[in-house]
């Protein structure tokens, strides 16, 4: 201030100091370790060091036979390797960057430890997420119900690759990046009505594994050359001998994609008005409901109806 100077010159050496937890040459900040609140450790120096990578990075994981990766919510999962035995938790921060502790990442094999390293990036030093909270503030604050409807989808996946061999959904980037922005609408404005209502549509009904399921149900005799869609995974609950009320089973993916043509599609807006009425009407709601009531209820039922699919996909022999 005395020179009248805009900014400030640091003679400071940043440190960049390596632990020894891998012999593949990592990308990492230890200043990260080192000044990021909760994360030192004297007996075990540098294992919290936070190591970024591109997100796609998760995507092998999710699709190699000796790994299954399970989501507590959109941004905070966690690796399980069967062969060997071990799991790994990992973090999406607000940057889209996969996050894993260094100590963890030399659990893998050196192998895949190489495969990070190509997508590995230099630290964005943005930790703050749910990862953060739960693994260091040890936060057991209330879990928001889309974080619980999102862990409920990967524990479908889950019971389906163990009974059928396969997921009903698919889990990519673009999945991810829509789960994130699942969310009540804080305002209720039609971007993010429409936002809100596309996003939804992305995860829980778009997302179907139409490919996967047409192949199963063609093996089991279904013709399904005429079937396509959310009809699919009606087809599948009847060969596995669903619940006894398929349309009420169902009604929550085709809630689902009417709220989205509702939000989405250049209509008028007495059109729009009358497709969002059908939607509340089917919910057992009057026409005065807003946005965020239908919203909160549609989530309710959808909640149920995975439930219900996951109980029926345990309840059938491997």
């Amino acid at each position: 201030m005395e020179e009248g100077t805009d900014r400030v010159t640091s003679t400071r050496r940043k440190p960049n100091k390596k632990y020894a937890f891998s012999k593949v040459p990592f990308e990492y900040d230890s200043d990260d370790y080192e000044n990021i609140p909760g994360l030192t450790r004297p007996w075990d120096e540098g294992f919290l060091t936070p190591v970024f990578f591109r997100r796609d990075a998760l995507l092998k994981f999710e699709h190699h036979p000796n790994y299954e990766v399970k989501f507590a919510s959109a941004t905070y999962g966690t690796i399980y390797s069967s062969e060997p035995a071990f799991y790994i938790s990992f973090g999406i921060n607000e940057n889209s960057l996969l996050v894993v502790w260094l100590g963890d990442i030399a659990k893998l094999p050196e192998t895949e430890q190489y495969y990070l390293r190509s997508e590995n990036v230099p630290s964005d030093h943005h930790i703050g997420s749910e990862f953060y909270e739960g693994q260091i503030e040890v936060k057991f604050t209330e879990e928001a119900p889309e974080n619980r409807l999102f862990r409920l989808r990967s524990e479908l996946n889950e019971a389906s690759r163990s009974s059928l061999g396969f997921p009903i959904f698919q889990v990519s980037s673009e999945i991810l990046d829509s789960a994130i922005l699942v969310r009540d609408p804080i305002f209720d404005t039609k971007t993010s009505r429409a936002q809100v209502a596309q996003a939804l549509n992305d995860v829980y009904v778009e997302s179907l594994e139409a490919v996967q399921l047409k192949k199963h149900l063609k093996a089991q005799g279904v013709d399904v050359s005429n079937i396509k869609g959310i009809k699919l995974l009606k087809q599948l609950m009847i060969t596995l001998g669903g619940s006894e009320n398929l349309r009420e089973l169902m009604k929550p993916f085709y809630l689902i994609y009417d709220l989205r043509v509702s939000q989405s599609h250049l209509m008028s807006t007495d059109s729009r008005r009358e497709k969002v009425n059908s939607v509340s009407a089917r919910l057992g709601m009057d026409d005065k409901a807003t946005f965020p009531e239908i919203y909160e209820k549609l989530r309710e039922a959808l909640h149920e109806t995975l439930t219900v699919m996951e109980a029926t996909l345990k309840g059938r022999p491997s």
